[in-house]
């Protein structure tokens, strides 16, 4: 069972106890009673992360759709559909780097989001500097795979140097570079001593 000197402390006695919270006792109840109330409670508060991530999943849509209508160009259905989900999904959608600068916008505030699979996209460096400016301001981010996306040095230099400084990232993929031949080695050598260390 269960006694509570403070309202995070939890010692399981026996089959029935007494919860203290502060001053007050509460009656008796069985481990099956607590265990019944601690799930509620828990599915409660489930119940509020999913309304409070509907609730910034609309606003998201909406800055994005405005962010659409200032730049002139016409919101894309897959990347309405992702602001809900913890992986930002748009492998494969070929969405450029004119979208990637409008979605990047609107994830700066986004707290669910904690992967960015943006594979196979035709982003370029162009839509990699716009993903590398977003990844200090959005500290959930933790896995990223850019992927087939026609990554040049400069793009490689911009995604070496956020990783860098940046030690939340610990999943990137970024297989498919354009330029294998001339790849920086000093870059490349930096992004290696980076994973190692961790």
């Amino acid at each position: 069972m269960f006694t509570s000197r403070t309202p995070s402390t939890r010692d399981f006695v026996s089959e029935s106890t007494t919860i203290t919270i502060g001053d007050s006792t509460a009656d008796s109840m069985t481990k099956s009673q607590f265990t019944l109330m601690d799930s509620v409670y828990r599915r409660l508060q489930q119940v509020d992360d999913d309304r409070s991530r509907k609730a910034l999943a609309r606003k998201l849509k909406d800055k994005y759709e405005r962010a659409c209508k200032v730049a002139k160009k016409y919101p894309l259905k897959c990347i309405l559909d992702q602001f809900e989900n913890t992986t930002f999904d748009l492998a494969g959608k070929r969405v450029g780097p004119e979208h990637m600068k409008l979605a990047a916008i609107t994830l700066l505030k986004n707290e669910y989001v904690n992967e960015l699979d943006l594979r196979d996209n035709s982003l370029g460096d162009e839509g990699i500097f716009y993903v590398t400016d977003l990844l200090p301001h959005n500290i959930y981010i933790t896995r990223l795979n850019l992927a087939e996306n026609n990554i040049g040095i400069p793009g490689l230099k911009a995604i070496i140097q956020t990783v860098m400084d940046n030690i939340l990232i610990v999943r990137l993929d970024i297989s498919g570079l354009r330029d294998t031949q001339q790849l920086n080695l000093k870059c490349t050598k930096c992004l290696l001593l980076k994973w190692n260390n961790q």
